[in-house]
């Protein structure tokens, strides 16, 4: 069974006899494309067979929760350090190490902090490996730090169709913690953890998270948390003296992780394997981070000459809730030298789907009849972009003659294909979130076309206007539809003027 709730990805040598499929395995992995066809609303599935030279998409470009950003969070690393922009030898403390460490990482921390030593400091080249090796949250907010607004671009730019939450994960986990008045969240869920260690850990931990002991940071991160967001209704923490229900700590995490289309996602990790396009120059160093020894694991039966795996999930909260998952894979056969790549992403109540998505991957490489299946029901598909407005800036000014407004917004391709198109970017004023006939246009600007993974920015301005403060900004893109998108919802945000 793959253990789930953190990336590993193996890279191993087994020089024994291959078994092949069995006849469960390969009904295990028909259970799941069965279910996969039959909910088109909960499965989305991308296959790339490299030995054959087909790959086939089912819901190829729809965004969905993935474990997936990780991994291509360190190939931007290893990228900046290769060309120079970081030092992968550098060295930050354990202050900076722990800056949005709030407990809630299933003992991430720990098993890191405790492998390597009971550090004083942590390169950067660690900070990569014990955020894929254990899992790390803290680790990963302060790569994405690090790197800043260049690395986010640099992997946009090359591996398109990853979409990172709008805030670090650690620190939204801080919202959902506790309630906004309680600044001491990491030393009271410290000491409420059983068999988290010995005092001297607790003390580096509290020495770590210093921020979180600070009820001013703590209050301007919850500040921002709960009055920036696009909340339809803002969860119970945004209000004093409340906590977040576990209800709505499951609906927050299914609404603000990484997110990544399958056809994106499986030609990452079919890169990997084979070592090719911008991921090439990488892959050696990738895999240095991310091997671990399974020799002796019962899992590869001698089957695999290579295998790796991202695995993923969102555990209900009651019995009745969906769960949603999804499982990135690489595969290679001891014999022959077969090798497939992929990636599912599944929502279902509590059964037997997401638990075979192993499986299923194990039947595509090893059992030719069910490839050819899986070629044949699954169709040929194209990728497709999708186009989406971030604000990167805002200025409001009131003046006698009305109010002055500028926008500067980055119009992101997140797809997988050119917007060939030339398209508009408009910005609406209005007295709720809703873009509706009696909304006034301040401004549209026309957008040309945009490749995969890239970005067009433009400005947005008007003078003269009635007043704003406590009014929205409605912005659009592509409002005719003149692009045809693996997402069509995404063409609209908004932001609130200040009251």
């Amino acid at each position: 069974m793959v253990r789930r709730g953190k990336i590993g990805l193996f890279v191993v040598a087994v020089l024994v006899t291959v078994p092949g499929p069995t006849a469960a395995q390969t009904d295990t992995g028909r259970r799941v494309l069965d279910y996969c066809l039959a909910r088109p609303d909960r499965c989305a599935l991308s296959v790339r067979h490299l030995t054959a030279g087909w790959e086939r998409h089912w819901n190829g470009d729809r965004l969905e929760p993935s474990g997936v950003s990780d991994l291509r969070l360190l190939l931007a690393f290893v990228e900046a350090t290769r060309d120079g922009s970081l030092d992968a030898g550098k060295r930050v403390a354990l202050a900076e190490w722990g800056k949005t460490w709030v407990g809630l990482d299933r003992g991430a921390l720990y098993r890191a902090f405790k492998r390597l030593g009971n550090p004083e400091d942590i390169s950067l080249d660690e900070l990569a490996l014990v955020m894929v090796a254990d899992g790390d949250r803290a680790a990963r907010d302060l790569l994405r730090d690090l790197m800043g607004a260049a690395g986010e671009g640099r992997a946009r730019r090359l591996w398109p169709g990853f979409h990172d939450p709008v805030v670090p994960y650690a620190s939204s986990r801080a919202l959902w913690a506790g309630t906004p008045e309680e600044p001491v969240s990491a030393r009271r869920l410290l000491g409420d953890r059983s068999g988290v260690g010995a005092l001297g850990y607790r003390d580096e931990v509290t020495a770590m998270t210093a921020v979180l002991q600070d009820p001013a940071r703590v209050g301007a991160m919850r500040e921002f948390l709960c009055t920036s967001l696009p909340w339809e209704d803002a969860p119970d923490a945004c209000v004093p003296g409340t906590r977040t229900s576990p209800r709505q700590n499951h609906a927050l995490a299914r609404s603000f992780v990484p997110e990544t289309t399958t056809r994106a996602c499986s030609a990452v990790m079919a890169a990997l394997l084979q070592g090719v396009g911008t991921v090439g120059p990488l892959a050696a160093t990738v895999s240095r981070h991310l091997e671990t020894d399974l020799r002796a694991s019962s899992l590869l039966q001698g089957t695999f000459s290579r295998l790796g795996i991202v695995p993923w999930d969102i555990v209900p909260v009651d019995a009745g809730d969906a769960r949603v998952a999804s499982f990135a894979f690489f595969l290679q056969a001891t014999s022959g030298g077969a090798q497939v790549a992929g990636c599912v992403s599944a929502s279902e109540a509590p059964g037997a789907v997401i638990g075979n998505l192993f499986e299923f991957a194990e039947a595509v490489l090893l059992d030719a009849t069910f490839a050819a299946e899986v070629q044949a029901r699954l169709p040929v598909t194209t990728a497709l972009p999708d186009l989406a407005p971030r604000v990167v800036k805002m200025k409001h000014r009131v003046r006698r003659s009305g109010d002055k407004i500028v926008l500067v917004v980055d119009v992101v391709n997140g797809g997988a294909a050119t917007a060939a198109a030339t398209t508009r970017a408009q910005v609406w004023s209005s007295d709720d979130r809703a873009l509706s006939d009696d909304d006034t246009m301040i401004q549209e600007r026309p957008v040309s076309p945009i490749g995969a993974g890239l970005k067009k920015r433009v400005r947005l301005r008007g003078t003269r206007l009635q007043a704003l403060r406590g009014r929205f900004l409605i912005i659009t893109v592509d409002a005719d539809d003149l692009v045809g998108e693996a997402d069509e919802i995404n063409n609209i945000v908004f932001d609130r003027v200040q009251p």
